[in-house]
């Protein structure tokens, strides 16, 4: 005879991981994968040569609470690269939202104090695929544009939200 047994594993549904670095990292925002996966994303703060920067940070946890890998970003002639929102596609990629900007005291000879929201695609172990920053239409040192959030409709397009500003009338759109 053929006896059916069942069993049940026990795990925890929780984990807690403390950060022991020196630097000061902000998480952003956090979803879920359908393996239960965790992706971070957020900024991380550091001071190098007198100078201050933010490189944007993207985490990818197991269910267990394992880092799988984990990636900090900077793009040229920016001195502080910020992630605000990520969004998994059906493909296993994922597009992120955020800015490039400055932080004070600046050598703006190395760089430069535009201030753009940009939209990334990395692939699921967090190879940049392609960038792009809002700039077209927008008047460089005057204008600054922000991301921060991105959404999938039902019919397969993006909502990306975000701030316009305009210093010279303090006026946000």
């Amino acid at each position: 005879t053929v006896q059916k047994t069942t069993a049940q594993a026990c795990i925890a549904d929780y984990f807690f991981t403390a950060y022991k670095g020196v630097y000061d990292q902000r998480i952003s925002r956090s979803i879920t994968t359908s393996r239960q996966e965790l992706i971070t994303v957020g900024s991380v703060f550091y001071q190098k040569d007198e100078m201050y920067f933010t490189d944007g940070w993207i985490t990818k946890i197991t269910a267990q609470g394992n880092i799988l890998w984990s990636k900090r970003y900077s793009f040229p002639r920016h001195n502080v690269v910020a992630f605000h929102d990520i969004l998994l596609l059906p493909d296993s990629t994922y597009f992120i939202v955020g800015t490039v900007s400055y932080l004070w005291p600046i050598d703006t000879l190395q760089y430069s104090r535009d201030h753009w929201g940009i939209l990334l695609h990395i692939d699921k172990q967090g190879r940049m695929l392609s960038s792009t920053q809002l700039s077209a239409r927008f008047e460089p040192l005057v204008e600054q544009t922000t991301l921060q959030s991105i959404s999938k409709t039902s019919n397969g397009d993006f909502i990306l939200c975000g701030v316009v500003t305009d210093p010279r009338n303090s006026r946000s759109t």
